[in-house]
């Protein structure tokens, strides 16, 4: 039998969330995924910043780090504009230099389907 979402409260609204207690350190027996802390280094001056429509640490359920980045990466993702002569430009999210990422064993819970920044903004992923 399917266990019923939690729900939390938070900021006058409702809303289902994982059912991970905050702080669990658990992962998720649903999915068998964990929370990651995905950050960047905003000291880097990358232009490749242009093709992200974010630049702030996230939350996100995934099964590893690398998919975590991946989430990241296609929720974030931002065209840019091709100039003959110049390199192409790519998300910023996969490259190790400018960003990094860990399981996040005290974090609150991340609503199923979403990312969560460090500001507290819900950000939908892409369906899969």
């Amino acid at each position: 039998m399917a266990r019923k979402p939690a729900v939390s409260r938070g900021a006058g609204m409702e809303r289902e969330t994982t059912g991970l207690p905050i702080g669990s350190g658990k992962d998720n027996p649903t999915t068998g995924s964990a929370l990651f802390f995905v950050q960047t280094d905003t000291r880097e001056n990358d232009e490749k910043w242009a093709a992200s429509n974010l630049k702030e640490a996230v939350w996100v359920e995934a099964a590893d780090k690398m998919a975590a980045l991946h989430l990241v990466e296609s929720a974030t993702l931002r065209m840019v504009d091709f100039n003959p002569g110049r390199p192409l430009i790519f998300s910023p999210w996969l490259d190790d230099v400018v960003t990094s990422g860990h399981r996040d064993l005290e974090a609150e819970v991340v609503l199923p389907g979403h990312l969560r920044t460090q500001a507290g903004k819900l950000v939908a992923l892409p369906a899969a």
